[in-house]
Protein backbone atom coordinates (compact mmCIF):
# COMPACT_ATOMS: atom_id res chain seq x y z
CA UNK A 1 0.00 0.00 0.00
CA UNK A 2 3.11 2.19 0.19
CA UNK A 3 3.69 3.12 -3.31
CA UNK A 4 -0.61 3.94 -3.39
CA UNK A 5 -0.14 6.14 -0.24
CA UNK A 6 2.84 8.03 -2.25
CA UNK A 7 0.61 8.26 -5.14
CA UNK A 8 -2.55 9.80 -3.53
CA UNK A 9 -0.35 12.51 -2.35
CA UNK A 10 0.83 13.08 -5.12
CA UNK A 11 -2.54 13.46 -6.47
CA UNK A 12 -3.82 15.53 -3.87
CA UNK A 13 -6.00 13.08 -2.68
CA UNK A 14 -5.89 9.74 0.39
CA UNK A 15 -5.76 5.97 -0.73
CA UNK A 16 -8.62 3.56 0.56
CA UNK A 17 -8.68 -0.02 1.54
CA UNK A 18 -10.69 -1.84 -0.78
CA UNK A 19 -12.27 -4.65 -2.06
CA UNK A 20 -13.19 -6.59 -5.03
CA UNK A 21 -11.90 -9.52 -7.27
CA UNK A 22 -10.43 -9.73 -10.82
CA UNK A 23 -11.20 -11.86 -13.45
CA UNK A 24 -7.73 -13.82 -13.24
CA UNK A 25 -8.67 -14.05 -9.02
CA UNK A 26 -6.63 -11.56 -7.78
CA UNK A 27 -8.01 -9.15 -5.11
CA UNK A 28 -8.11 -5.76 -4.73
CA UNK A 29 -6.68 -4.32 -1.46
CA UNK A 30 -6.62 -0.51 -2.31
CA UNK A 31 -7.76 2.66 -4.63
CA UNK A 32 -7.30 6.07 -5.64
CA UNK A 33 -9.43 8.58 -7.31
CA UNK A 34 -8.22 11.88 -8.50
CA UNK A 35 -8.70 14.60 -10.84
CA UNK A 36 -5.24 15.36 -12.88
CA UNK A 37 -4.94 17.88 -15.24
CA UNK A 38 -8.56 17.72 -16.15
CA UNK A 39 -8.62 13.81 -16.18
CA UNK A 40 -10.24 11.53 -13.99
CA UNK A 41 -7.74 8.86 -12.48
CA UNK A 42 -8.24 6.01 -10.90
CA UNK A 43 -5.37 3.62 -9.33
CA UNK A 44 -6.46 -0.28 -8.10
CA UNK A 45 -3.59 -2.01 -6.33
CA UNK A 46 -3.95 -5.69 -6.24
CA UNK A 47 -3.13 -8.31 -3.59
CA UNK A 48 -0.23 -9.70 -6.24
CA UNK A 49 1.19 -6.08 -6.10
CA UNK A 50 -0.05 -5.46 -9.58
CA UNK A 51 -1.85 -1.89 -10.22
CA UNK A 52 -4.21 -1.02 -12.39
CA UNK A 53 -4.06 2.55 -14.10
CA UNK A 54 -7.05 4.21 -14.77
CA UNK A 55 -7.29 7.29 -17.05
CA UNK A 56 -9.83 9.09 -19.03
CA UNK A 57 -9.76 9.60 -22.60
CA UNK A 58 -12.99 10.60 -24.36
CA UNK A 59 -11.53 10.20 -27.95
CA UNK A 60 -13.45 7.98 -30.31
CA UNK A 61 -16.06 5.15 -30.46
CA UNK A 62 -15.07 1.45 -29.99
CA UNK A 63 -14.32 -1.88 -27.99
CA UNK A 64 -11.77 -2.56 -26.02
CA UNK A 65 -8.41 -2.92 -27.75
CA UNK A 66 -5.86 -4.47 -26.28
CA UNK A 67 -1.91 -4.45 -26.18
CA UNK A 68 0.35 -6.63 -25.18
CA UNK A 69 -2.25 -9.47 -23.73
CA UNK A 70 -1.97 -11.04 -20.59
CA UNK A 71 -3.25 -14.33 -19.27
CA UNK A 72 -6.49 -15.03 -17.33
CA UNK A 73 -7.53 -11.41 -18.35
CA UNK A 74 -9.16 -11.79 -21.63
CA UNK A 75 -9.18 -14.18 -24.46
CA UNK A 76 -9.18 -11.81 -27.29
CA UNK A 77 -8.11 -13.03 -30.82
CA UNK A 78 -5.12 -11.66 -32.25
CA UNK A 79 -6.11 -8.81 -34.79
CA UNK A 80 -3.29 -9.22 -36.85
CA UNK A 81 -1.42 -6.07 -36.40
CA UNK A 82 1.38 -5.26 -34.27
CA UNK A 83 2.86 -1.57 -32.94
CA UNK A 84 6.28 -1.07 -32.81
CA UNK A 85 7.52 0.62 -29.83
CA UNK A 86 10.92 0.86 -27.47
CA UNK A 87 12.53 -1.23 -29.79
CA UNK A 88 10.30 -4.47 -30.04
CA UNK A 89 6.46 -5.15 -31.22
CA UNK A 90 3.70 -5.41 -29.10
CA UNK A 91 0.76 -7.53 -30.60
CA UNK A 92 -2.57 -5.75 -30.83
CA UNK A 93 -5.43 -7.92 -29.51
CA UNK A 94 -9.50 -7.28 -30.27
CA UNK A 95 -13.08 -8.83 -29.18
CA UNK A 96 -13.99 -9.15 -32.67
CA UNK A 97 -10.38 -10.35 -34.29
CA UNK A 98 -10.17 -7.24 -36.23
CA UNK A 99 -9.79 -3.38 -35.88
CA UNK A 100 -12.48 -0.93 -36.52
CA UNK A 101 -11.89 2.24 -38.57
CA UNK A 102 -11.43 4.47 -35.27
CA UNK A 103 -8.97 1.85 -33.85
CA UNK A 104 -6.97 2.18 -36.69
CA UNK A 105 -7.04 5.72 -37.06
CA UNK A 106 -5.68 5.94 -33.47
CA UNK A 107 -3.21 3.63 -34.28
CA UNK A 108 -1.77 5.41 -37.13
CA UNK A 109 -1.72 8.72 -35.24
CA UNK A 110 1.18 7.65 -33.24
CA UNK A 111 0.03 8.59 -30.20
CA UNK A 112 0.31 5.21 -28.86
CA UNK A 113 3.87 4.76 -29.33
CA UNK A 114 4.86 7.69 -27.55
CA UNK A 115 3.13 6.91 -24.53
CA UNK A 116 5.18 3.67 -25.12
CA UNK A 117 8.23 5.44 -25.01
CA UNK A 118 7.32 7.81 -22.00
CA UNK A 119 6.49 5.05 -19.53
CA UNK A 120 8.23 2.01 -21.02
CA UNK A 121 6.11 -0.51 -20.97
CA UNK A 122 7.44 -3.86 -19.90
CA UNK A 123 7.03 -7.47 -20.87
CA UNK A 124 4.73 -8.19 -18.13
CA UNK A 125 2.65 -5.22 -18.51
CA UNK A 126 -0.88 -4.75 -20.27
CA UNK A 127 -2.15 -1.77 -22.27
CA UNK A 128 -5.97 -1.51 -22.93
CA UNK A 129 -8.07 1.22 -24.56
CA UNK A 130 -11.70 1.53 -24.79
CA UNK A 131 -13.96 4.44 -25.69
CA UNK A 132 -13.88 6.16 -22.45
CA UNK A 133 -10.27 5.10 -20.71
CA UNK A 134 -6.90 4.07 -20.99
CA UNK A 135 -5.52 1.52 -19.08
CA UNK A 136 -2.44 -0.25 -18.04
CA UNK A 137 -1.53 -2.83 -15.28
CA UNK A 138 1.74 -2.73 -14.14
CA UNK A 139 3.68 -5.14 -11.94
CA UNK A 140 5.98 -3.48 -9.03
CA UNK A 141 4.70 -0.12 -9.63
CA UNK A 142 6.71 2.67 -8.90
CA UNK A 143 5.32 6.35 -8.40
CA UNK A 144 7.38 7.67 -11.06
CA UNK A 145 6.38 5.62 -13.52
CA UNK A 146 2.64 5.71 -12.80
CA UNK A 147 3.04 9.28 -12.99
CA UNK A 148 4.93 9.36 -16.43
CA UNK A 149 2.33 6.89 -18.00
CA UNK A 150 -0.98 9.05 -16.49
CA UNK A 151 1.06 12.02 -17.57
CA UNK A 152 1.74 10.22 -21.36
CA UNK A 153 -2.21 9.76 -22.02
CA UNK A 154 -2.70 13.63 -20.92
CA UNK A 155 -0.19 14.60 -23.12
CA UNK A 156 -0.45 12.42 -26.31
CA UNK A 157 -4.10 10.74 -26.27
CA UNK A 158 -6.28 12.21 -28.78
CA UNK A 159 -8.85 12.59 -26.84
CA UNK A 160 -11.87 14.67 -26.81
CA UNK A 161 -12.40 17.82 -24.18
CA UNK A 162 -15.33 16.61 -21.85
CA UNK A 163 -18.38 18.83 -22.35
CA UNK A 164 -19.33 19.41 -18.83
CA UNK A 165 -23.12 19.83 -20.06
CA UNK A 166 -24.58 16.35 -21.70
CA UNK A 167 -26.05 16.99 -25.30
CA UNK A 168 -29.37 15.80 -25.71
CA UNK A 169 -30.13 16.93 -29.53
CA UNK A 170 -31.86 14.22 -31.49
CA UNK A 171 -32.30 11.65 -27.97
CA UNK A 172 -36.25 10.28 -27.88
CA UNK A 173 -38.01 12.79 -25.85
CA UNK A 174 -38.79 9.09 -23.78
CA UNK A 175 -34.86 8.88 -22.60
CA UNK A 176 -34.58 12.09 -21.83
CA UNK A 177 -35.81 11.11 -17.90
CA UNK A 178 -32.70 8.75 -18.10
CA UNK A 179 -29.84 11.01 -18.64
CA UNK A 180 -29.07 12.07 -15.17
CA UNK A 181 -28.00 7.91 -14.79
CA UNK A 182 -25.37 8.16 -17.82
CA UNK A 183 -22.86 9.59 -15.57
CA UNK A 184 -23.32 7.09 -13.02
CA UNK A 185 -24.13 3.89 -15.07
CA UNK A 186 -22.60 4.22 -18.98
CA UNK A 187 -19.53 2.57 -18.39
CA UNK A 188 -18.29 0.65 -21.18
CA UNK A 189 -15.54 -1.31 -19.36
CA UNK A 190 -17.15 -4.73 -18.19
CA UNK A 191 -15.30 -5.69 -15.40
CA UNK A 192 -15.76 -2.00 -13.87
CA UNK A 193 -19.40 -1.95 -14.50
CA UNK A 194 -20.18 -5.62 -12.66
CA UNK A 195 -17.86 -4.48 -9.80
CA UNK A 196 -19.92 -1.41 -9.47
CA UNK A 197 -22.92 -2.82 -9.59
CA UNK A 198 -22.08 -5.33 -6.93
CA UNK A 199 -21.16 -2.98 -4.84
CA UNK A 200 -24.25 -0.38 -4.61
CA UNK A 201 -27.27 -1.60 -2.86
CA UNK A 202 -29.94 -3.78 -3.65
CA UNK A 203 -32.05 -0.21 -4.03
CA UNK A 204 -29.84 1.19 -6.10
CA UNK A 205 -30.05 -1.93 -8.77
CA UNK A 206 -33.69 -2.17 -8.38
CA UNK A 207 -34.26 2.07 -9.33
CA UNK A 208 -32.21 0.96 -12.26
CA UNK A 209 -33.93 -1.92 -13.26
CA UNK A 210 -37.57 0.08 -13.26
CA UNK A 211 -36.59 3.22 -14.99
CA UNK A 212 -34.28 1.62 -17.63
CA UNK A 213 -35.49 -1.62 -18.54
CA UNK A 214 -39.27 -0.67 -19.84
CA UNK A 215 -37.01 1.82 -22.23
CA UNK A 216 -34.78 -0.75 -23.37
CA UNK A 217 -36.89 -1.04 -26.94
CA UNK A 218 -36.16 2.92 -27.41
CA UNK A 219 -32.80 2.58 -26.58
CA UNK A 220 -32.33 -0.25 -29.42
CA UNK A 221 -34.27 1.70 -32.14
CA UNK A 222 -32.02 4.78 -30.89
CA UNK A 223 -28.98 2.97 -31.35
CA UNK A 224 -29.71 1.00 -34.61
CA UNK A 225 -30.81 4.44 -36.35
CA UNK A 226 -26.35 5.19 -36.31
CA UNK A 227 -26.09 1.93 -37.91
CA UNK A 228 -22.53 0.17 -37.06
CA UNK A 229 -19.94 3.21 -35.79
CA UNK A 230 -22.64 5.27 -33.59
CA UNK A 231 -21.05 8.08 -32.17
CA UNK A 232 -19.40 8.00 -28.80
CA UNK A 233 -22.51 9.81 -26.44
CA UNK A 234 -25.07 7.46 -28.36
CA UNK A 235 -22.59 4.37 -27.15
CA UNK A 236 -23.08 5.52 -23.61
CA UNK A 237 -26.95 4.68 -23.87
CA UNK A 238 -25.58 0.92 -24.82
CA UNK A 239 -23.58 0.67 -21.96
CA UNK A 240 -26.30 1.95 -20.01
CA UNK A 241 -28.94 -0.48 -21.31
CA UNK A 242 -26.24 -3.26 -20.46
CA UNK A 243 -25.96 -2.04 -17.05
CA UNK A 244 -29.40 -2.38 -16.24
CA UNK A 245 -30.08 -5.68 -17.98
CA UNK A 246 -26.89 -7.08 -15.47
CA UNK A 247 -28.38 -5.17 -12.28
CA UNK A 248 -31.91 -7.30 -13.46
CA UNK A 249 -29.88 -10.15 -13.52
CA UNK A 250 -28.75 -9.34 -10.02
CA UNK A 251 -32.15 -9.99 -8.72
Amino acid sequence: MEVLRELARILGTKAKRASGSFIDGSRLIGSVRADHRHHRVKLELTNRNRLAVYVEARFGSFELMVINQQPLRFNFPFSGRSLHACGRAYKIYSCHGKLAPDQLRLLESGAIEQIFESFHLRDTDEFDVSQNLVRTWMDAPTPQRVMAFINAVADFMPHLSRDPIRKTDGVPAALLPLVPLLDRWAISDDEERSRKLAKCAPSTRERLVRKVVPLLPVIDEFLASFGNHPPEQVCEWGDLAQAAIEAQSMQ
